[in-house]
């Protein structure tokens, strides 16, 4: 879905699914793609792939998903010039009920994502964990 087809979401997730990603809430396939689509639009050439996992346990699954891409230009305090290259990562949680993802969860690097944006360039020299 992320690789540029939130069209998945609609035989992938289930009516009603909850997305876990403050301060969002958003719900089910048309969460998804609303999600997918608002996360895709200041990038080009946005790709996906997984790092590690997919891991299952029981009705869970969870990776570690790398992104590389373009800034377009959109992102409020961001001041470097669209054109730059980016990457960040994250990892997602799903519960899987009856073939489909019923619950979602989503932990991505912000924080990097935006200091390469030069969002926030006054405190990019504090410390990092």
């Amino acid at each position: 879905m992320w690789n540029g087809r939130p069209e998945l979401a609609d035989e992938l997730v289930a009516e009603g699914c909850p997305i876990h990603q403050p301060p969002n809430t958003l719900h089910g396939p048309e969460g998804v793609r609303r999600m997918i689509e608002m996360g895709r639009a200041p990038f080009a050439q946005l790709t996906f792939r997984i790092e590690v996992g997919p891991i299952v346990e029981g009705n869970r699954l969870a990776a570690r998903w790398e992104s590389e891409g373009v800034y377009s230009g959109g992102i409020p305090g961001a001041t470097v010039a669209p054109g730059t290259r980016v990457s960040f990562g994250g990892i997602d949680i799903w519960r899987i009920e009856n073939g489909k993802i019923a619950e979602y969860w989503v932990s991505s690097d912000g924080l990097h994502l935006m200091a390469q944006l030069g969002v926030g360039a006054d405190t990019q020299d504090a410390p990092t964990q």
